[in-house]
């Protein structure tokens, strides 16, 4: 409904404008723009009204908001008057605590001082004790030195002598070491020519087999020889002789071929 009245108040205002462009003028459109007037008051009488009532609405929140606060200060108040009472209390108190402490504090500062002062005297006491006892420190110190510098020289002239029984031996090992290794180094020299020596006489060994299986051989030639020899005398029944050697010159030069042979083996062992 509110709806349609705006629409008719929007409809009615364009048509006055339009009738009041075009020079209309009749008592109904006078009518009808003392209505618009109206309306127009109306509707602004009602916004004030509603904002008059939001600001209302908005002061008694705050009162409200202000209330509440006044009465949370209210109690913080309260409670601090009971801390402040509490804590009157107990300076009250920690005062006369403080005041026994002072007195005990004095007290004892001059139990301190007489002691200080006793202490004092005792530390002179112990200054010119130990002034004493370092006048005997340094007498006995520069005895002390004297005899020290005494025991060094008595330890230097010690060491030198362990020193030279050290080192005797020590030269007598060295000397020992080079006599083993000159008889170690004759030992492999030694060696070494021994195992040339049976190298010599294997090969003279395999040299003298060969010899004797040579001579073996010339044996077997000279035995055939021989042999051939005597049929061909045989056959031609004392005629020419053939150009061989008789069986003993081929004896004879066998037996000398094997003595050469052994006296060569003689040599060789």
């Amino acid at each position: 409904m509110k709806a349609t009245e705006e629409v008719d108040v929007d409809l009615l205002r364009s048509l006055a404008e339009v009738a009041m462009i075009k020079g209309f003028r009749s008592g109904k459109l006078e009518e009808a723009i003392a209505a618009l007037a109206k309306y127009d008051s109306q509707q602004a009488g009602i916004a004030l009204m509603r904002r008059l009532l939001r600001r209302l609405m908005s002061t008694a929140a705050e009162v409200a908001r202000v209330t509440r606060a006044v009465l949370l200060l209210s109690t913080t108040v309260k409670g601090l008057q009971h801390v402040a009472v509490v804590d009157a209390a107990r300076l009250a108190s920690e005062r006369t605590a403080a005041t026994t402490a002072s007195d005990d504090a004095a007290a004892l500062a001059k139990a301190l001082r007489d002691t200080t002062e006793g202490l004092e005297g005792t530390v002179a006491t112990l200054e010119t004790a130990a002034a004493a006892d370092a006048e005997s420190c340094r007498t006995m110190e520069s005895d002390l030195r004297a005899d020290f510098v005494a025991a060094h020289g008595t330890n230097d002239a010690l060491q030198a002598t362990v020193d030279e029984q050290q080192r005797a031996p020590e030269v007598a090992a060295e000397r020992s070491g080079l006599a083993v290794r000159r008889l170690e180094d004759q030992l492999q020299s030694s060696r070494r020519d021994a195992s040339q020596g049976r190298a010599s006489t294997l090969a003279v060994r395999q040299e003298l087999a060969a010899c004797e299986d040579d001579v073996a051989e010339v044996d077997e030639a000279s035995v055939a020889l021989s042999l051939v020899a005597a049929e061909s005398t045989i056959l031609l029944g004392g005629g020419l002789q053939p150009a061989t050697s008789r069986p003993a010159e081929v004896t004879t030069r066998e037996g000398s071929d094997l003595s050469a042979a052994n006296e060569a083996r003689q040599r060789t062992w």
